[in-house]
């Protein structure tokens, strides 16, 4: 919505108000008028708040960012491992947050080993973190399938 429609809108709900007022104050229903008005603008903020509120809700629930400290919550990361991944997060720009503790490769790229060499070390223990229980799950199926 632009200015011009936001404008014409309110110069039109203030005439109407206007006109309402006026024939408030000049009929003996003006009391029914102002209850009927008071009752359809308490509905309008009510319902306006229930679905503001299943939006919210929904909204947490559903987006990535609330995926991701889903995920970090977790793995058990404290508040650096979740910066050093949010800055890796920045700098491979994955389609999805939730990607990176999925596939391994986003954590060993070669603009993550140029961009982060300073914390390195930091880089490659939250890599073990994350996929240590993968590892050990393809080792255990590796050697199930070979035993067969």
């Amino acid at each position: 919505m632009n200015m011009l429609d936001l404008t014409t809108l309110s110069i039109v709900a203030h005439a109407n108000l206007a006109s309402l007022a006026v024939f408030a104050r000049t009929s003996n229903g003006g009391t029914i008028v102002l209850v009927i008005v008071s009752v359809l603008v308490i509905a309008g903020i009510a319902i306006g708040a229930y679905y503001g509120n299943r939006y919210m809700n929904w909204y947490r629930r559903e987006s990535p960012h609330s995926l991701f400290m889903e995920l970090c919550k977790l793995h058990s990361l404290d508040p650096r491992q979740k910066g050093l991944l949010r800055q890796v997060e920045a700098a491979v720009n994955p389609p999805h947050p939730g990607l990176l503790f999925t596939e391994q490769r986003w954590l060993d790229g070669a603009v993550v080993k140029s961009t982060f060499r300073p914390v390195l070390e930091d880089l490659k223990l939250l890599r073990q973190q994350l996929f240590m229980h993968s590892e050990h799950q393809e080792k255990q199926m590796d050697e199930e399938s070979e035993g067969d």
